[in-house]
């Protein structure tokens, strides 16, 4: 996807970021699809102009967003793709934070 793709895709705002590595350097053609507390996908071997791929992979991130954990056997995800999914991550629970009291005031 180039660095001005699309803003929508099937009407629904697309929010892509990119970044200088995703694991797969130094090569070109790299894409994650992640999201927090969401398993990662890593897809490589891309052609950016592959716009059967491109839907592909936009399709995917749709279906990612709105899965409970993003799974990516949980996901339609097309034959073509399938291949170039070098990564997949998955990613531990956020538990709550412990709590923790105040250390006594030291007087001296």
């Amino acid at each position: 996807m180039a660095q001005n793709g699309p803003e929508e895709v099937d009407g629904r705002p697309l929010r892509a970021r990119f970044v200088q590595c995703l694991g797969g350097c130094p090569n070109h053609g790299v894409v994650a699809i992640d999201a927090p507390f969401k398993t990662r996908i890593r897809l490589s071997g891309l052609d950016p102009g592959d716009a059967l791929l491109t839907g592909a992979i936009l399709r995917v991130a749709l279906a990612h967003e709105q899965s409970q954990d993003g799974d990516p056997d949980e996901l339609a995800i097309a034959q073509a793709l399938r291949p170039h999914i070098s990564a997949v991550t998955t990613k531990r629970r956020a538990s709550p934070m412990p709590t923790t009291t105040a250390a006594p005031q030291c007087k001296q």
